[in-house]
């Protein structure tokens, strides 16, 4: 897991394994040397796995803060809205520690639902969530 340029965390490199003990592979690693875009990453690893509703967890690093996407059904969403959508809970904001970005990691591969209706409901919440974010940014 050494990146010279931008090694992760002992807590996120720690996640890396936990879900590599999952059945998650290292698809991809890139570096901030290796950015061709101001759009992109500057550090990144995906894990991928064959089967699950959880297929990829992106661990990345973006203007020096650490952040974990989850994707359902290859499409990547914030760690933080795919555990408030399993709960069906308010969307809100807030910064998460590598510790919590951990545990809250381990507990959405864990708890997500397999059958393909929750999994439908789960998208559904995530596109209010992205609804209600962007009206909210646009009245500002």
């Amino acid at each position: 897991m050494s990146d010279e340029v931008n090694p992760l965390p002992s807590t996120l490199a720690a996640l890396v394994a936990d879900l590599e003990a999952r059945g998650f592979t290292v698809t991809e690693r890139r570096s901030s040397t290796e950015r061709t875009s101001i759009n992109e990453f500057w550090g990144e690893t995906i894990l991928r796995r064959r089967a699950g509703p959880v297929d990829a967890v992106r661990v990345f690093q973006e203007r020096l803060l650490w952040g974990v996407d989850v994707a359902l059904e290859g499409q990547f969403h914030s760690l933080y809205d795919v555990r408030l959508a399993l709960d069906d809970a308010k969307h809100q904001s807030r910064a998460l520690s590598h510790d919590e970005r951990r545990t809250m990691t381990l507990e959405v591969v864990d708890s997500m639902p397999t059958d393909a209706a929750a999994i439908a409901e789960i998208r559904r919440r995530l596109r209010r969530y992205r609804e209600e974010y962007t009206r909210r940014m646009s009245s500002e």
